[in-house]
């Protein structure tokens, strides 16, 4: 359904041109004319009417025949003449119904007023079909005789519009008013302007326009008593102006058919907010992130409702377009410079990559810091390099084995331990081949360790076999070896000794491993003395030859010889 605006001129407002019978087009003639026969009968009516009326009149005042004249036609409504409306339109009774008239040859109208003969010349409205024909010395005065012009007591059109006339007495007194339209050459009043929101809209017989403007022929915008109607409104978009034809609509042209106008619009630009920077959340090396890159877009900017892209996000990580949410584990730390751009959802395909704005952001994903325990072990000195076994914890999924503690051990100069001693191993970096996205954490790791010495196997060795000794005045020993030594170790073993080791004793000799010579080893807790015997010394008696004895003697004094 259409909005029809007219003027806010009350005779404007009251009249369509359907109601007139006007049509569209340019079939109608130049000239319209009044139903002259039939208001002719009408007035000759009306005219008996009021003849009588008068001569009543002129009886009764007939002292003041003059005066009374003149009160009478100048204080009533009885000359007044006022042609019917069509049978079709209903009008308030204090609106004069109008008469219309064509636009006049204007050339013809300009060549009679030089004559002074207006007799020759057609068209027009003859004003005398209005006046009672007593009324002598009348005049016709135009309200806007830019719109009709008077010439020989008739009215002609000269700019299509509406405006009245004014019939006067000699001295200026009004007498009657009269409306008179003028019609375009094209026999219309009225044109229509209809207003859409889309330029495809024109060409498509079933869209109804946003507005519907009555304007009359040959007016410009400028010059209309009814405004332009509102800009529509479209998310995305600002509308600029109405345009006919790709031509700004504007007041320059006088409207002298019906039109169609549409609007032009002007994409609205997406803008990312300027107060806030491009400086994201820290992120971690395979943690969870996410981050929402519609809070840095001017949601009153373009429609508000936007597509997201991105470029050189990091890897791991994920944009929805629809939300701007971005989310996911980044797989590698460091520091990342990547752009998103906004584009509207709602405007043209070629519009949006127009209107679409970017922006450069910042994220600084931190390394994971690795969880690091030296474990606790019992070393023994064992001739090999040696090393504490390192747990690391807070490893990220698919990382496992692929990051190794690098551990200094303070007062070894090898990679490792090897010589019975105390010692201190320290974390000092971490090596494989995702190490660089992990850190050791901020207090150092440490911890003190002993290597103990290899407890020695201790075997005596004695000059003879079974550790005892003939006795000859010497002083005996027997000798101790160390038999579980590492290959190219040397150690040897120190021994003490409890007895006589000069003399026959009962009780023999206790030798003892008092120490050894290799710190690398300790001595046993048992196992570590051994006894040994110094035996009398066995002798050989021999007596001497040639010695005897007599029977029954006491036995004589022999002589010996005793050897060994």
């Amino acid at each position: 359904m259409k909005n029809e605006f007219r003027s806010t001129n009350a005779s404007d407002t009251s009249f369509g041109t359907t109601n007139y019978g006007i049509q569209s087009g340019s079939s109608m003639g130049t000239t319209v004319a009044p139903d002259i026969a039939g208001h002719e009968a009408r007035q000759a009516a009306r005219r008996r009417k009021r003849n009588k009326i008068l001569t009543v009149s002129i009886i009764i005042c007939l002292v003041a025949v003059v005066s009374a004249f003149f009160a009478i036609y100048t204080t009533t409504d009885w000359f007044k003449a006022t042609p019917p409306a069509p049978s079709d339109l209903v009008i308030d009774d204090d609106v004069t119904t109008p008469t219309r008239v064509a636009v006049v040859d204007r050339e013809a109208f300009t060549e009679a007023q030089r004559l002074g003969d207006f007799s020759g010349l057609s068209g027009g409205a003859d004003a005398s079909l209005w006046v009672e024909p007593f009324l002598i010395g009348y005049k016709l005065v135009a309200e806007d005789d830019s719109i009709v012009k008077i010439a020989d007591s008739k009215i002609y059109g000269w700019t299509p519009g509406i405006t009245t006339v004014r019939v006067e007495t000699a001295d200026g007194q009004l007498v009657d008013t009269i409306t008179i339209e003028v019609l375009d050459a094209n026999g219309r009043l009225y044109y229509y302007i209809d207003f859409f929101a889309e330029s495809t809209d024109i060409n498509n017989d079933t869209a109804e326009p946003l507005y519907t403007l009555q304007v009359i022929s040959g007016r410009t915008i400028s010059f209309m008593t009814a405004e332009l109607p509102a800009l529509p409104s479209k998310r995305g978009y600002d509308p600029q102006y109405w345009t006919v034809g790709g031509a700004r609509f504007f007041p320059s042209d006088t409207v002298t058919s019906d039109i169609k106008a549409y609007v032009t619009w002007a994409a609205k630009s997406v803008s990312f907010l300027s107060s806030l920077d491009g400086n994201l959340d820290n992120g971690a090396y395979k943690a969870d992130y996410s981050v929402d890159i519609s809070d840095y877009v001017d949601r009153q900017s373009a429609s508000g409702s936007f597509t997201y892209t991105a470029e050189n996000l990091p890897e791991g990580l994920t944009l929805d377009p629809s939300t701007g949410i971005i989310e996911g584990r980044p797989q590698e730390a460091g520091t990342y410079i990547f752009s998103i751009t906004a584009t509207d959802n709602l405007q043209s395909e070629e519009d949006r990559q127009a209107t679409a704005d970017t922006k450069e952001f910042t994220l600084q994903v931190a390394k994971r810091v690795a969880g690091v325990v030296i474990s606790d072990r019992n070393l023994t000195y064992n001739g090999d390099l040696q090393t504490l076994p390192v747990q690391i914890t807070n490893i990220a999924e698919g990382d496992t084995g692929n990051v190794i503690a690098v551990v200094n051990y303070i007062n070894s100069e090898e990679d490792g331990v090897k010589d019975a001693d105390t010692y201190t191993a320290k974390v000092v970096s971490l090596s494989g081949s995702r190490a660089s996205n992990y850190t050791l954490p901020g207090t150092a790791v440490t911890r003190t360790f002993t290597v103990a010495p290899r407890v020695a196997e201790i075997e005596f060795l004695s000059p003879t076999n079974n550790f005892r000794f003939s006795y000859d005045g010497t002083e005996k020993t027997i000798f101790a070896r160390v038999n579980n030594l590492v290959d190219g170790d040397v150690c040897g073993v120190e021994l003490s000794y409890s007895g006589d080791r000069f003399n026959v004793t009962a009780e023999g000799v206790e030798a003892t491993a008092a120490a050894l010579t290799n710190p690398n080893y300790t001595l046993p807790s048992s196992q570590r003395t051994h006894k040994f015997y110094i035996d009398p010394a066995s002798l050989t008696l021999t007596i001497d030859a040639n010695q005897s004895k007599v029977y029954a003697c006491n036995e004589p004094d022999y002589t010996f010889t005793v050897s060994g």
